[in-house]
């Protein structure tokens, strides 16, 4: 193999291989977080009387599947069990879990609350259980709530939900599909316009080198 083809080559090659890599690390890292809404756990929230209930600070709306609703739970003394119950924005429940009590004070814990809708405005309760008061912490009003997938997706999976989600900020006529065609050109023709590129400046180099005199000059 001539040394024009096989510089290309051996880029063509490299490039391939680390989209390999790429996808197989996506197919492989799996992500637990469906959707934060991005208050902190630094304070107390709500603290809840045995038998009663407190919601988070207004509806959230949630673009993506979940099955799970995480909150940072309890103090020292104050760890009971408590149930935590999803409606729609029409006050419909929409999926319930329990958390049983005793878990560390502070730590984050999920509640299983089965599939829910995707693209709603969700409202998340807390119900206490148990015959201490219940603290979940938060951001002043609002508590530290994050939707969950019990079930993990990877990042190639989710793929697909990221481009429908930017094609949101696009005129109406354009749905997810130029962000896969903008996707696909970068795997496929960014490697072969590089290959190029390289062959002709090898042989811009190549026919520099032709030019150069051969030999001793002459006296």
């Amino acid at each position: 193999m001539s040394r024009r083809l096989l510089v290309p080559g051996v880029v063509v090659a490299v490039v391939a291989a680390g989209v390999l890599a790429l996808v197989l690390v996506a197919a492989g890292n799996e992500q637990h977080i469906a959707y934060p809404l991005g208050f902190g756990d630094e304070g107390v929230s709500a603290q809840i009387a045995p038998g009663a209930h407190a919601c988070q600070q207004g509806a959230a709306h949630v673009p993506t599947s979940a099955d799970g609703v995480r909150l940072t739970l309890g103090q020292p003394g104050s760890t009971p069990p408590v149930r935590v119950t999803v409606f729609g924005a029409d006050r419909r429940v929409l999926g319930r879990g329990d958390i049983r009590g005793g878990y560390p004070p502070g730590t984050r814990q999920v509640a299983r609350v089965g599939a829910l809708p995707v693209g709603q405005d969700l409202l998340v309760c807390v119900e206490n259980l148990g015959s201490a008061p219940a603290v979940v912490m938060g951001e002043g009003p609002n508590m530290d709530v994050a939707y969950m997938r019990t079930r993990p997706r990877s990042t190639l999976d989710l793929l697909g939900t990221a481009f429908d989600r930017a094609s949101l900020f696009r005129p109406e006529w354009i749905g997810a599909w130029p962000f896969w065609v903008l996707a696909g050109a970068l795997v496929l023709v960014a490697p072969l316009l590089l290959a190029r590129a390289l062959a002709r400046a090898e042989r811009e180099d190549l026919a520099g080198d032709d030019l150069d005199p051969v030999g001793p000059p002459r006296a």
